[in-house]
């Protein structure tokens, strides 16, 4: 789905958890999507509080691995070393 595709769970997670820390509390996150082609039916679906969790935990480990990279000033690829290709 475009959802996951486009990491919109990750994304609102963030903006809830920036949310929560204006207003003091959590909120719950919708998703209202509309379909590209016709008839361009509408849907509106509320993300689960698991779905939330596990999505703020990704996010949380992405900030924590960028701040490590500015500490060190490193900023590696995931493609350092040689790896096998095989064509079977």
């Amino acid at each position: 789905s475009d959802a996951r595709k486009y990491r919109y769970f990750n994304q609102l997670a963030f903006y809830q958890a920036v949310l929560a820390q204006v207003i003091g509390q959590s909120v719950p996150v919708h998703i209202v999507a509309v379909e590209k082609r016709e008839p361009f039916r509408c849907g509106v679906w509320q993300l689960t509080p698991a779905s939330l969790s596990m999505a703020q935990q990704e996010n949380q480990a992405a900030i924590k691995r960028l701040k490590a990279c500015q500490q060190n000033d490193d900023w590696p690829t995931g493609y350092e070393s040689i790896r096998m290709l095989n064509a079977s």
